[in-house]
């Protein structure tokens, strides 16, 4: 009896550990306000909306795939270096058809996770994944 409440006991502070709980946030933002928010404190944005479901209003500067296939699109920021600075929302090859009927300049209403501006990236690009059209 004890081994098995030692078990139970386990379980319960394992189990917890490995899932991932994301928070959806459900007011809408505009892609060049989450942009500038990352532009204008990094930690301060990283920590409200980092991990998080988010949904995003904006025009789209871009629609390709990136050098590993993976189907994507830019929304504008209004930021411009020597390339165009942006909210770079990634597709899953299942929604992937979502990006079929879009075109450049189109307003569009996008749900995804953002992570952030990646560590590793040269680019300045506030990253969103798992994303799919909402509106079209």
């Amino acid at each position: 009896m004890k081994i098995l409440t030692i078990i139970f006991i386990i379980c319960l502070i394992i189990i917890p550990l490995g899932c991932k709980t994301t928070e959806i946030i459900s007011e809408p933002i505009a892609a060049s306000v989450l942009y500038e928010d990352y532009v204008n404190n990094r930690i301060r944005a990283d920590e409200h909306y980092r991990n998080k479901i988010l949904t995003m209003d904006g025009v789209i500067s871009l629609i390709d795939r990136d050098n590993e296939d993976k189907a994507y699109l830019m929304l504008h920021t209004g930021h411009t270096s020597f390339i165009e600075l942006g909210v770079v929302c990634y597709f899953k090859k299942e929604n992937e058809s979502d990006l079929v009927n879009l075109a450049k300049e189109q307003r569009v209403k996008i749900k995804g996770e953002c992570v952030g501006i990646p560590s590793n990236s040269f680019y300045q690009h506030v990253t969103v994944i798992n994303c799919n059209v909402i509106i079209k």
